[in-house]
C-alpha cells in the first residue's frame, strides 16, 4: 500500500515537474526559487506518507545526503568544485555505512524508512538538480562533479 501511494507521488511530482517551464535559468548568482517552489510543493504532496518516526539509520542517511546537496549547491568555479569535493569523501564513507545498515532491513521496512524521510530525499535531490543547472555551462564543473556524484552510496532493495 505504501509503495503504491509513494509511487503515485512521485510520479505526480514528476509530471508537474516536467509541465512547469522555467523563466529564467538557475545560477549560482541568482535564487533559485523554481526549485523553492517545487520542494514545497513536493513536501507538501509528501507529508505524512511515512507514518511514524524516521528509523535512526535513514535519519542519518538523509541528513548526510543533504550534507551532498548543500556542498554541491555551493559550487560556483573550479576551485569551490575541488573544495566540495574533498569535503564529500567522509561524507560518503559515513553513507556506506548507513547504506550497508539499511540493506539489511526488510524490502518493507526499506520502504516505510523511505517514505519517512521522503520530503528531505526529494528537497535535496532537488537542489542538487538545481546546482546541476548551473554546472551544465561550465564543462569542468561537470567533469569534477560528476565523478563525486557517482560516489553517492545507493540503498539496494533485499
Amino acid at each position: 500500500m505504501i509503495r503504491t501511494y509513494g509511487l503515485a507521488a512521485i510520479a505526480m511530482l514528476a509530471v508537474t515537474a516536467c509541465g512547469k517551464k522555467e523563466e529564467t535559468p538557475a545560477t549560482a548568482t541568482t535564487p533559485m526559487t523554481q526549485a523553492q517552489s517545487d520542494q514545497a510543493a513536493a513536501m507538501a504532496a509528501l507529508s505524512g506518507l511515512g507514518g511514524g518516526q524516521m528509523n535512526p539509520q535513514m535519519k542519518a542517511y538523509t541528513a548526510n545526503f543533504v550534507k551532498v546537496a548543500d556542498a554541491f549547491s555551493t559550487v560556483t568555479d573550479e576551485a569551490s568544485a575541488k573544495a566540495a569535493a574533498q569535503k564529500l569523501a567522509p561524507i560518503f564513507a559515513e553513507m556506506e555505512t548507513q547504506s550497508a545498515a539499511l540493506e539489511k532491513m526488510t524490502e518493507a521496512e526499506q520502504m516505510q524508512a523511505t517514505m519517512a524521510a521522503m520530503p528531505e530525499l526529494l528537497a535535496a535531490q532537488m537542489k542538487i538538480s538545481a546546482a546541476m543547472q548551473t554546472w551544465a555551462a561550465k564543462p569542468e564543473l561537470m567533469e569534477i562533479l560528476g565523478k563525486e556524484l557517482d560516489k553517492i552510496p545507493e540503498v539496494k532493495s533485499p
